[in-house]
């Protein structure tokens, strides 16, 4: 747009004052630069000089008649131009006089925001639609609460999500206070054709782990704590998990010792050879904490090695 004068520019504008502290000179730096000497009013001791006679300005520098002292008070108003101030002060705006129209949307928070992008909390790089990130990898990155204390003082507090457009088809995270001293368990719920999501599985305070597994509610899951398959002529491992070693006491008798130590000694086993005989078995001679220990008979009672044997504890 074509103008008169100085440029106009946008923003918060007031003339500018400058103290000049004098050193016994005639010329010192001007903040901010000037056409000539009309462009200031000068002070010196609260008497006005006359721009011509007693100073001159241009550019940068403005330049006395007389030397100014330190003793002498100096001070001057740019009165041609004004400046823009590095801040707007709370006391020059009224209380709500601005508005959402006044502000620039591209920053500030709408009525009904939209937003195309990715938006991060903790990134200013988000990856997806909703980013959140920590400092460090210890950070409690968000924390859901159903009441403004810390943590939820109900029973349960659920995250969904939601897929199809749907608000009821998808998966519910739960949290779920199990008793009166404060105990919870996770919950998972999934949810079938567009039904409200309902608890599949359950992590409890101990680690015990629940789950659904087609009969149509969840139950405590019990894991394998430990399987190897072995040559009974010398105790070689062909292959385990949960056993560090298998000893061969004598001619049959073996001893599976297991990686980590059971709770205590009420475990199942079940084991096999790899005959196919019926007059020769493979048994438990008794459940230690640290290791089970396995005889392989005939029918008679004697005691045979074979190859290869097998064995699996649950617990």
């Amino acid at each position: 747009m074509p103008f008169l004068g100085q440029q106009p520019v946008e923003g918060y504008k007031t003339t500018a004052k400058q103290t000049i502290t004098g050193d016994g000179s005639t010329s010192y730096t001007l903040n901010n630069a000037v056409t000539s000497g009309t462009d200031l009013e000068v002070f010196v001791n609260s008497v006005r000089q006359e721009p011509g006679t007693d100073y001159s300005a241009s550019g940068n520098t403005i330049t006395f008649t007389t030397a100014v002292e330190s003793s002498d008070s100096c001070w001057l108003v740019y009165q041609g131009k004004a400046f823009t101030t590095t801040s707007i002060e709370s006391d020059n705006l009224a209380d709500g006089s601005v508005t959402a129209a006044k502000l620039d949307t591209t920053y500030a928070p709408l009525a009904s925001p939209s937003f195309t992008g990715n938006v991060g909390i903790g990134t200013t790089s988000p990856s997806a639609n909703l980013d959140v990130r920590g400092t460090s990898s210890t950070d409690l990155i968000s924390g859901l609460f159903t009441t403004a204390g810390i943590g939820p003082t109900d029973d349960t507090n659920s995250i969904f999500i939601g897929c199809e457009g749907n608000d009821e088809r998808g998966i519910r995270i739960k949290a779920k206070k199990d008793n009166s001293s404060g105990a919870h368990s996770l919950y998972i719920g999934t949810s079938a054709n567009g039904a409200t999501p309902a608890d599949q599985m359950k992590i409890d305070k101990l680690g015990g782990f629940y789950f659904n597994s087609g009969f149509g509610t969840y139950s405590l899951a019990y894991g394998v704590r430990g399987w190897v398959k072995w040559n009974g002529n010398n105790g070689g491992i062909y292959g385990s998990g949960g056993v560090s070693s298998v000893g061969r006491a004598a001619v049959g008798d073996y001893d599976i010792y297991w990686s980590t130590a059971m709770p205590d000694g009420n475990y199942a086993v079940t084991c096999c050879s790899g005959e196919s005989r019926i007059d020769r078995g493979l048994s438990s001679a008794g459940l230690l904490t640290n290791k089970v220990t396995m005889v392989y008979e005939d029918i008679s009672g004697n005691r045979v090695d074979c190859d290869p044997l097998m064995i699996m504890a649950v617990r």
